[in-house]
């Protein structure tokens, strides 16, 4: 029969592996080498990336997990790390006397804050040492003590003569209580040698003992001379601010000049112009602010001059002999910016101070690398808008802690710092993908994008590099030696991973867990080696850890409480297959297919899609299946028929397009009404012209039906159709091969639908003549008069 599609041979399914052979001289090779095997358009992009300094030259690191990104990033940065004559900068925040509010920061040369930071400390000291020393002097001492016996001696004089004018009309000065002010002096009258109070005149006045002409008297003049008291202490007040401003100045002035020549001792060792500002700025702070020093102002309880005059170095480079690399693992804008933390003092008063500002990653990274992870970051609402606006502007921030109940109530705001960074951001492809279509500024920022495949070639080196990997790690990790079948059978699984049989899986993290574990089933069997039979049981321990859900579905496919048929004929019915995944297992399973036509105008509806359970690209595939039916049989007659398909006893989403071949199957043998086999099994994406396009997992979903046929016995007629395309990805177990072997189970790869249909009936496809019409007897003729018949009916 024609048009039959092509069945695989067992050569054409058995994995050709040649034993590497030992090579002693790579067998030393360090274990990090390998995160780079099969890596190279990835490696080339991160040596690039990190050797150019400059502005966007962000990295980004895509690929599967397993495929040795964050090994290979170490290893290279590890290479990569030297200085090469470039320095790094130390970083330190100090006060801004003028805004205590706002630190600002000093950029030192790298190693050179701490210097700085003891020669702040020396100073301190030196200048509680030379202030008292200048204030102690004989001829400061005398001049102040000149300047307020002066005015002690004018405030005396001018108080005895107001004293005696008093007491010429009568009046004398008087100690009062005053409820504002505590004590008050007031005048009151002064008779008969006795001061008398106002309200005791008042009663001499009423009893008659002195006239009441001597208490208006006496009134009028309390008034005068009271004003004129008020005008001699507001002279005297007056007289004592100027002494107190006099005394301010003499004190800087006796103080300056040391103060002046300690700082200036200091500054002579600093060329940059921001550290000597700072400390022209602490001169004038301390000359502002002696008392601090000398212990002669009620504030000193409440300032600490290491805190005052304190270095926080958030970044030291001392002792630096490489580029720092930074690896953040729970990122926030705490951890990436800096925090300013505080604490709550005796009083129960929450305080900070600049020496309470710590660092974040991006500082801590300065002049090197910071390494992320893509999904931490994006994970935190609001934290990728704000690291990218400090990768747009070079400059960090700390940020106000937070608590559950939000940000604590701190009016510090230090000065953000510019940071210089080369930030790597590694995470899947899709978010790569995704940032750059969502986001415009992201190219900008990462203009390197280092992509790990999880393949590479399967060629002579490539398997002999599996052979040295494997032997490097039971060495390293003193496992049991591996022989050279067993390298064959981790070579066999690396096929079986990358699911080509011309490429190996560079998902090297996954082929050491199997050597561990068949080194732990060798020695549980009392084995010497690890040989391919101890690595073939691993695998199947590894499959039996997950493969429950998959045995509960071949226990409802044996008891026929999942309606599948694995013999016989049926119409618009066929069996289509679906990969279900486990965490970290995979499997395969048939899905039945049913397709039910009849006259009218809706066209193929797709009962998953109308129930919800259609993901998008399904839907294509389905929509598809009228672009078929146009295409093929409709080019000199109208389509009219409603055709409905469904994948029965699912109820779940189903996505993808690789069974529109079975649904197109399915479809045409409901139209024609043509019967096509149960036995087999179809895979495959269909275009609209009938050509079979391939579709993954289809090892796992040539395996999931062959257990389904062995759960209900093996004919010898079963097997799948599967697509030409995807002939490199048949990579079967021992048990699927022997059942080849023996021609009890069939593998076919097809081309186009016509194939699959013709093993499907065992009918011819038929030509295609002038008149439209197909070969007489073909199933392509009984689909063309099965749509005229629908169109009639539907008029």
């Amino acid at each position: 029969m024609s048009n039959l599609p092509h069945e695989l041979s067992l050569e054409d399914i058995l994995l050709d592996i040649e034993i590497p052979p030992q090579d002693s001289s790579n067998e030393t090779q360090n274990s990090k080498h390998w995160a780079m095997v099969g890596q190279s358009r990835a490696v080339w992009a991160l040596k690039m990336g990190i050797s150019i300094r400059a502005k966007g030259y962000n990295i980004y690191v895509a690929g599967e997990s397993g495929t040795g990104k964050h090994t290979a990033i170490m290893d290279i940065l590890s290479r990569n790390r030297a200085k090469n004559g470039s320095s790094l900068r130390d970083i330190a925040y100090v006060q801004d006397f003028q805004d205590p509010d706002k630190p600002c920061a000093l950029i030192f040369p790298e190693g050179r804050a701490r210097f700085f930071k003891e020669e702040i400390s020396l100073l301190l000291d030196r200048l509680n040492d030379r202030i008292a020393h200048d204030l102690d002097a004989e001829s400061y001492k005398s001049k102040r003590d000149s300047l307020i016996a002066e005015v002690e001696n004018s405030e005396t004089r001018i108080l005895s003569d107001f004293e005696t004018q008093l007491e010429t009309v009568g009046f004398k000065t008087i100690q009062t209580n005053d409820a504002v002010d505590g004590r008050a002096t007031d005048i009151a009258p002064f008779i008969d040698g006795k001061i008398v109070l106002f309200e005791d005149l008042q009663d001499l006045v009423a009893s008659g003992k002195i006239p009441e002409s001597v208490w208006r008297d006496s009134r009028e003049r309390y008034f005068t001379y009271l004003d004129a008291m008020k005008q001699i202490y507001r002279k005297i007040r007056i007289a004592r601010e100027k002494l107190d401003e006099t005394l301010i100045s003499l004190k800087k002035e006796t103080i300056g000049p040391g103060i002046n020549e300690e700082c200036s001792a200091i500054s002579e060792n600093w060329e940059d112009e921001d550290i000597r500002t700072y400390l022209k700025n602490l001169e004038d702070d301390a000359i502002e602010n002696s008392d601090w020093f000398t212990k002669d102002s009620e504030e000193v309880d409440d300032t600490d001059l290491n805190i005052r005059y304190g270095i926080n170095i958030v970044v030291d480079r001392f002792g630096f002999d490489k580029l720092p690399v930074i690896r953040e693992t729970n990122p926030s804008k705490a951890s990436l910016f800096g925090a300013i933390e505080a604490k709550y003092d005796a009083s129960n008063e929450l305080k900070t101070n600049l020496m309470m500002i710590k660092p974040g990653a991006l500082l801590e990274a300065d002049g090197g690398f910071l390494i992320l992870q893509a999904e931490d970051i994006l994970s935190k609402e609001g934290l990728w808008m704000d690291f990218k606006r400090a990768l747009q502007t070079g400059l960090a921030a700390p940020e106000i802690q937070s608590t559950p109940l939000g940000p604590l109530p701190i009016l510090m705001k230090p000065v953000p710092v510019m940071f210089d960074a080369t930030v790597i951001l590694v995470g899947p492809a899709r978010i790569y993908e995704s940032l750059c279509s969502q986001d415009d500024d992201f190219s900008k920022l990462f203009k390197i994008a280092a992509e790990f495949s999880s393949t590479m070639p399967r060629e002579a080196k490539t398997e002999n590099e599996y052979a040295l990997f494997a032997r490097d790690l039971v060495k390293k990790e003193d496992l049991l030696p591996i022989s050279s079948d067993g390298i064959v059978g981790v070579i066999a699984y690396g096929v079986f991973l990358a699911e080509k049989r011309d490429r190996l899986s560079t998902r090297f993290s996954l082929i050491a867990d199997l050597i561990r574990e068949a080194h732990y089933g060798a020695s549980m069997k009392g084995k010497t080696k690890i040989d391919i039979e101890v690595v073939k049981a691993a695998i199947a321990m590894r499959e039996c850890m997950g493969n429950l859900p998959e045995e509960m579905l071949i226990d409802q496919i044996r008891d026929g409480s999942l309606l599948i048929d694995v013999e016989g004929n049926k119409t618009g019915v066929v069996n289509g297959l679906a990969v279900l995944e486990r965490g970290f297992y995979t499997f395969g399973t048939p899905l039945r297919i049913t397709v039910a036509v009849g006259p009218g105008k809706g066209g193929v509806i797709n009962i998953e899609r109308e129930a919800g359970l259609s993901g998008e690209l399904h839907d294509k595939g389905v929509f598809l299946l009228e672009g078929y039916l146009r295409h093929r049989y409709a080019r000199k007659q109208q389509l009219s028929m409603t055709a409905s398909i469904a994948v029965e006893q699912s109820f779940h989403e189903i996505d993808g397009d690789s069974a529109s071949v079975s649904e197109l199957v399915a479809l045409l043998s409901a139209i024609a009404d043509i019967p096509v086999r149960q036995d087999v099994a179809v895979t495959g994406a269909i275009n609209q012209q009938g050509i079979i396009l391939p579709v993954s997992g289809v090892h796992e979903k040539i395996q999931g039906f062959f257990k389904a046929c062995e759960a209900r016995g093996l004919t010898g007629c079963q097997g799948v159709v599967i697509p030409a395309r995807n002939s490199q990805s048949v990579i079967l177990s021992d048990r699927v091969i022997s059942a080849v072997r023996k021609s009890k189970f069939h593998v076919w790869v097809a081309d186009n639908i016509d194939e699959v249909m013709a093993l499907l009936t065992g009918k011819n496809a038929g030509r295609r003549r002038r008149s439209g019409k197909f070969e007489s007897g073909s199933f392509n003729e009984a689909v063309r008069r099965g749509l005229i018949e629908l169109a009639k009916l539907s008029q």
